[in-house]
């Protein structure tokens, strides 16, 4: 489990314990298309890390589901980025469709870079400085664009 990146949970499944997924580290993509599936009330099902300096749960895993779906709800709920399945495009940089671009957008194109997570990308959002290659200067200028105020040579 220690190398898993994505999951989908098939329509047929109603319900997600807790800790099914706890000590998948690499997690970074789960798919639920079941839009009534239920979980483990009070507890994270999908892994999260504690951020001493901020004291809050964080978490890479992106959840894509159905719109106004328990999944959207159970994302709200525990603080995970959510994706609504066939929703709109995304922009540069929102590697993983969350409507957001910060540094788990950063985590999943360095996965994706590195090779052996089995991470899938839309190389038009992921290639930042339009060079026609996916590479680690794609990384650093997206850091560069989260942090602000720093010129990415990116075109907007």
């Amino acid at each position: 489990c220690k190398s898993l990146v994505s999951v989908t949970f098939p329509a047929g499944v109603t319900e997600i314990p807790y800790a099914v997924l706890e000590s998948c580290d690499a997690l970074v993509s789960v798919t639920i298309l079941n839009p009534e599936c239920s979980f483990c009330p009070d507890r994270s099902v999908f892994p999260q890390f504690y951020h001493e300096k901020t004291g809050t749960w964080e978490s890479a895993v992106t959840i894509y589901g159905a719109k106004d779906s328990t999944a959207q709800a159970y994302a709200a709920e525990f603080g995970f980025s959510f994706s609504v399945i066939g929703g709109e495009e995304t922009q540069t940089g929102d590697l993983n469709a969350d409507g957001a671009v910060n540094l788990k957008d950063v985590v999943l194109l360095r996965r994706y870079i590195a090779g052996g997570w089995n991470v899938t990308l839309d190389d038009t959002k992921a290639d930042i400085n339009g060079d026609g290659t996916v590479s680690l200067k794609d990384a650093v200028l997206l850091r560069r664009m989260i942090a602000g105020g720093w010129n990415t040579g990116t075109k907007s």
